[in-house]
């Protein structure tokens, strides 16, 4: 999913405008979302339009086959302050777990990473050890709880930064030898995706609406 700018309308300030989303067969779906929850307008636009996401890091971070907990951590660096968002995905059915993060394009994410896991038992694990979830299929007596689930050494890392791979390298190795296994999905891999992606559909839109609305509901168009 790809965003357009659009152009503002005076009405509703303090929910998405109308909108409208168009496929490669210009075909519409033209709606006021006044009264509509973000779940709904993306059940109208697949139905009608049918859909596929072209995206960022960042909007690939947000997709997940698996139960993510998470938190967004405030970090300082380099006199800059920026958002990172650290998860644990929860895969129920694999038994285990593992750590995702997304890191905002900075010139040394790398050493953001490293930063983050010193400190990942103060920042994410004490919290979802605090939280028990059991899951299970309906009308069964099948339960299997969170804290079954062992950790697979996974860490996951979105970020649009592009720097040179040896930097990864040398975390990575260092990585390895405590146990962790470390993946990087980066500009590059974004830009890879997204060109691979054939693009049905656009949502012109708001500006002032992209992340209070529209980011939303392309994520649940790309679901």
């Amino acid at each position: 999913m790809s965003f357009r700018g659009g152009g503002r309308s005076p009405t509703c300030p303090q929910w998405p405008r109308n909108s409208r989303l168009t496929n490669s067969r210009e075909r519409s779906v033209y709606f006021h979302t006044t009264n509509l929850h973000i779940a709904q307008c993306a059940e109208i636009c697949a139905r009608f339009l049918g859909v596929t996401s072209v995206a960022t890091a960042r909007d690939y971070f947000t997709q997940s086959l698996y139960l993510p907990f998470g938190k967004v951590v405030r970090i300082s660096h380099l006199n800059e302050e920026f958002d990172v968002h650290l998860q644990v995905v929860q895969d129920f059915e694999g038994g285990s777990k593992y750590l995702k993060t997304y890191i905002p394009e900075i010139s040394q994410p790398e050493v953001i990473l490293a930063h983050l896991l010193k400190t990942m038992d103060e920042m994410i694990w004490k919290y979802e050890n605090d939280l028990h979830i059991e899951s299970g299929m309906a009308c069964t007596n099948e339960a299997i709880s969170s804290r079954d689930l062992r950790f697979s050494g996974r860490v996951l890392v979105y970020t649009p930064s592009i720097i040179d791979v040896s930097r990864w390298d040398t975390l990575k190795a260092q990585m390895k030898e405590n146990g962790l296994n470390l993946l990087v999905r980066d500009g590059a891999y974004a830009k890879g995706r997204s060109e691979n992606d054939k693009p049905l559909a656009f949502i012109s839109h708001d500006s002032r609406d992209k992340e209070a609305f529209v980011r939303e509901l392309a994520e649940e168009l790309s679901s």
